[in-house]
């Protein structure tokens, strides 16, 4: 005769919804806190169940990708430079071929899929890796563009790309840690994430505006309106910045946190009717 299979879990893992541990609770029955039932937490795409290896490859790299706008401002402070210093000039254009690579291999690695990732997190990590390669790219090729026109490499194509690049990296980025976060139900953090993406699309328009507005020759003539412009211009990215760094700073944790708290999937018990 055989015996009738556990159903009680042994492993201290959290209800999904209220955090409340399930050991030695029925796993055929209700989360004792919140009443929600057992199988609901054994959700094969929680992070809790994902495997710890790509847990801490994942911590790692976005942990790393924070900071992403300290490479950023240290680019630009650089370029802002080297039109006053003359040795900088070498400096600035090793960093516009560096800082893109470096962009893109952060990118890849903070964005990369498990098996359980949801079409939110791929598209996310599409838009990320797809505009740190385009940066890559140009930026890379820049120096042969020079010769041609060095007014179009300069004042248009590598600043366009480089900002709207960026930008792209931070919404795809936001994506993905908020699929993260809506697979632990952890919706605050998700809808910050959301909200780094919606900053990042903001950004993307104003910056579309000024340069269209520069480009026509529509810049506003009255002083106030453009001060004001580029005062809305600085502090939007400025937004777009700080809740990209925040945002990246809490997945960063959650995943760690999730590595520290990883259960195996083979040893939790049933859910199915059974004796």
């Amino acid at each position: 005769m055989t015996d009738a299979p556990a159903r009680t879990i042994e492993v201290d893992l959290p209800c999904v919804r209220c955090r409340y541990l399930l050991r030695g609770v029925d796993a055929r029955g209700q989360c004792p806190e919140c009443a929600l039932p057992i199988a609901e937490s054994f959700d094969p795409r929680r992070l809790l169940l994902a495997d710890r290896r790509w847990l801490r490859r994942r911590a790692i790299a976005t942990t790393l990708t924070c900071l992403f706008p300290v490479f950023c401002f240290a680019t630009f402070v650089v370029f802002v430079w080297s039109e006053a210093v003359a040795w900088m000039i070498n400096l600035a254009a090793a960093m516009a071929v560096l800082l893109p690579i470096v962009i893109l291999a952060l990118a890849a690695a903070a964005t990369a899929p498990d098996q359980h990732a949801g079409r939110q997190a791929r598209v996310g990590r599409w838009i990320a890796v797809g505009a740190g390669a385009a940066m890559v790219m140009v930026c890379s090729t820049a120096p042969l563009w020079v010769a041609l026109s060095p007014t179009l490499v300069r004042g248009w194509l590598v600043p366009v790309v480089a900002v709207f690049g960026s930008l792209a990296v931070i919404a795809g980025t936001g994506l993905v840690w908020s699929d993260l976060a809506r697979r632990e139900r952890l919706r605050s953090r998700a809808r910050l994430a959301e909200a780094v993406v919606w900053l990042a699309l903001f950004g993307a328009s104003l910056l579309g505006l000024a340069w269209l507005a520069g480009a026509f020759g529509y810049w506003p003539a009255a002083e106030w309106v453009a001060r004001i412009f580029g005062t809305v211009l600085l502090v939007g990215m400025a937004a777009v910045g700080l809740s990209w760094l925040i945002a990246g700073v809490l997945a960063a944790r959650m995943l760690r946190r999730m590595r520290g708290e990883a259960v195996d999937p083979a040893a939790l018990p049933s859910t199915m009717p059974g004796p």
